[in-house]
């Protein structure tokens, strides 16, 4: 054999060792785990970690027909039946959110019908997402950075493609707080426009709306250019509704109160705004006594009105 040929097959006997050094390197890293063994479990899984590193599974009893879920969340396994209501389970797509609650999408075989399960309000809940048609089948889930669950899955009646989303109000408010500065008392400041704005992709329905402090500060509903109108309304998408605020404060000193917004945002049920002012001292102007405000303004009018009543007088004798 030349040097030429036995360096090259040096050379390929190195990098075949190598490559299956490597293979048996990850083959023995890995462990695997029964997890649920009752009855004939496991097909249709899908997993997902939390950000503690954490396993979520879901997947179907195949025996009951059943949707199951498991977790080592705790720091031990357990497994739990979420839905037994006819033949479900299949086609699960599982997802978890920044809280570690689970969003399962899923197939009910008996109906035909696109499915949801989650944990996300602190206990199980489920709910029948699509229900036109045969579809749910081939479900995929995720999860947006507000947590929202957008699944796609397949229509088997009419061969196509579907999409859900879970549809939800936003509020946001503009200015977040407010500072009137001093104001004498028995005054009032000029209007504070507040703007209740709707950034979410579902109507916002606000049930009130309320100020701490009504003595300094006082609420007008029909403020602004788009006024609300009312302590309850309801701001679709992308729309907004104003209000005004004026403090008109009733005593000297520091005062502030709290605007407070309850709407059916399930991220801020109520949402508040702090709201300030200090009461200074009145103007105090006397009533009924021009001759000493005269002499204190301008004592030089009072001379000059004096000479002209002694010329007159003199030219009459």
């Amino acid at each position: 054999m030349s040097k030429k040929n036995w360096l090259k097959t040096a050379i390929l006997t190195l990098i075949t060792f190598s490559m299956f050094a490597a293979q048996a390197a990850v083959a023995s890293s890995w462990q695997t785990f029964t997890i649920d063994s009752a009855n004939n479990v496991g097909r249709y899984t899908s997993i997902a970690i939390d950000s503690s590193g954490r396993a979520h599974i879901s997947y179907c009893n195949y025996t009951n027909d059943d949707l199951k879920y498991a977790t080592n969340a705790s720091g031990s396994w357990q497994t739990f039946t979420l839905d037994s209501t006819g033949v479900v389970g299949r086609y699960t797509s599982i997802a978890i959110d920044s809280s570690g609650q689970a969003h399962i999408s899923y197939y009910n075989y008996t109906n035909g019908d696109l499915k949801y399960a989650t944990n996300a309000s602190g206990s199980w809940q489920t709910f029948t997402l699509d229900s036109t048609g045969d579809v749910g089948q081939y479900t995929s889930i995720a999860l947006d950075q507000s947590g929202q669950a957008h699944i796609s899955y397949y229509d088997y009646t009419n061969g196509d493609l579907k999409y859900a989303t879970l549809l939800l109000p936003n509020i946001a408010i503009s200015p977040q707080g407010h500072d009137f500065g001093s104001i004498p008392v028995g005054s009032s400041s000029s209007p504070l426009v507040i703007t209740i704005s709707n950034t979410g992709t579902a109507d916002l329905h606000i049930s009130n709306i309320a100020l701490s402090d009504t003595t300094n500060f006082h609420l007008d509903i029909n403020g602004g250019s788009s006024p609300c109108g009312t302590l309850s309304p309801t701001i679709p998408p992308g729309g907004s509704g104003t209000l005004a605020i004026t403090f008109a404060p009733s005593s000297a000193g520091a005062l502030a109160s709290t605007l407070s917004i309850s709407s059916d945002d399930p991220d801020t049920p109520t949402l508040t705004i702090s709201l300030t002012g200090r009461g200074a001292p009145p103007l105090n102007v006397p009533v009924g006594k021009p001759l000493t405000c005269l002499l204190f303004l301008a004592p030089g009018l009072l001379g000059i009105a004096g000479l002209k009543k002694r010329v007159k007088a003199t030219k009459r004798g």
